[in-house]
């Protein structure tokens, strides 16, 4: 079953892709419309695209971490 709070959505995120990294900006948009939590599998990391949510993270890094304990 699929995580409800983990929007299901078609856009992509790459941070090593040069075409997102020259114009990163309407990817960030639809992070923030579509995939406010999103996952990506390729690299197996977590983003926090809007503001709000990522000032929440920072404030409780401990349980927002992904570092390997």
């Amino acid at each position: 079953m699929a995580d409800p709070t983990v929007a299901t959505s078609t856009v992509y995120y790459d941070p090593y892709d040069v075409g997102i990294t020259a114009d990163p900006y309407p990817t960030y948009a639809r992070l923030r419309d579509e995939a406010p939590l999103y996952y990506n599998e390729r690299y197996d990391f977590w983003a926090l695209s809007r503001h709000e949510d990522v000032e929440k993270a920072l404030v409780n890094w401990q349980v927002f971490t992904s570092a390997s304990a």
